[in-house]
C-alpha cells in the first residue's frame, strides 16, 4: 500500500506518495498562497532531505497548465533543477527524476 504524505511550510504545501517498492515516491502537487517568498522552496528541501534520508528517488510531471502563478514549463523545470531533478522525458508533459543523493 502507497504512504501519502505532506509537507508545509506557512504558505506552501507539498504532496509525496511513496510508492509500494518503497525506492521511489512522486511528487504529485505543489502549492503556495505566497507567491516568490521562498515558502516553495522551503517544503521543496524538506521533502528533498527526507527523500535523502530514506533512499528514495523523487519523481514528478511538470504541468504549467495547472499552475495557477502562470509559471511556464521552462520555469517549473528551472526550479526543480535546483533540488537535483533532470528532465528524463519531454514529450507532452515533462517528466523528471531525482536520484537520493
Amino acid at each position: 500500500m502507497s504512504t501519502v504524505l505532506y509537507f508545509n511550510s506557512s504558505s506552501a504545501t507539498l504532496t509525496m506518495t511513496i510508492w509500494d517498492d518503497e525506492e521511489t515516491a512522486c511528487i504529485s502537487d505543489l502549492e503556495s498562497t505566497e507567491k516568490r517568498k521562498g515558502h516553495g522552496t522551503a517544503v521543496m528541501r524538506s521533502a528533498t532531505r527526507f527523500a535523502d534520508d530514506s533512499n528514495l528517488a523523487l519523481t514528478l510531471q511538470v504541468e504549467s497548465s495547472n499552475c495557477e502563478n502562470g509559471l511556464s514549463d521552462t520555469q517549473l523545470i528551472s526550479f526543480y533543477e535546483k533540488f537535483g531533478f533532470v528532465v528524463k522525458d519531454e514529450d507532452t508533459t515533462p517528466f523528471m527524476m531525482r536520484e537520493p543523493q
